[in-house]
């Protein structure tokens, strides 16, 4: 219901890299889960959780649950300021290590109106921060900062905030990323 929420579920596979010592291992996984959304006026609460299973290799992370928060507020139906924050645990290495991945990120979206030859266009700018950390037999940890900056371009509809009211900004974490990142902990 676009004036009220949004119930689904998803599912996912893939694959990310680490290369190691000039030795490139593919870090294939799957994930599953349900997601939500409630819309409030202007602003939209937005959940995950799921299932991740990493293959391949027992330094990848596997075995991992996750959750993730997201709430965008739209200042005016054509820009909007999101907020994400998300969970994941599991285990990497051989005997297994627990390893907890805290997510979090800020990102700021508009549309520039009337451009020249392009018209209408959707640029955002965000930062996304991320801390690793295995605990156990063989502990480690590292962060990482991350800030993007570039343009989107949705179909089917007329301002952001109704794209993100029929559906068109779920979107899924980066799975890749997570799973590889056991690798990066050795």
């Amino acid at each position: 219901d676009p004036n009220s929420f949004l119930i689904g579920g998803f599912g996912a596979f893939g694959g990310g890299n680490h290369d190691d010592d000039n030795t490139t291992t593919p870090a294939d996984f799957y994930a599953f889960g349900g997601e939500f959304q409630l819309y409030a006026d202007n602003v939209t609460f937005y959940g995950q959780g799921g299932v991740l299973e990493g293959s391949n290799d027992v330094d990848y992370l596997r075995d991992a649950f996750f959750g993730r928060g997201v709430v965008r507020w739209f200042m005016t139906p054509d820009s909007r300021l999101q907020g994400e924050f998300s969970y994941v645990n599991g285990e990497t290495d051989s005997p297994a290590n627990d390893t907890t991945i805290l997510e979090w990120g800020i990102r700021y979206d508009t549309v520039l109106m009337a451009l020249p030859f392009i018209g209408d266009t959707t640029v955002f700018v965000g930062y996304r921060g991320a801390d690793f950390d295995k605990s156990g037999s063989d502990d480690g940890g590292f962060m990482d900062h991350t800030v993007m900056v570039g343009f989107n371009t949705s179909f089917g509809g007329n301002t952001m905030q109704e794209f993100d009211r029929v559906g068109a900004t779920l979107d899924l974490p980066n799975f890749g990323r997570w799973v590889a990142s056991g690798e990066a902990l050795e």
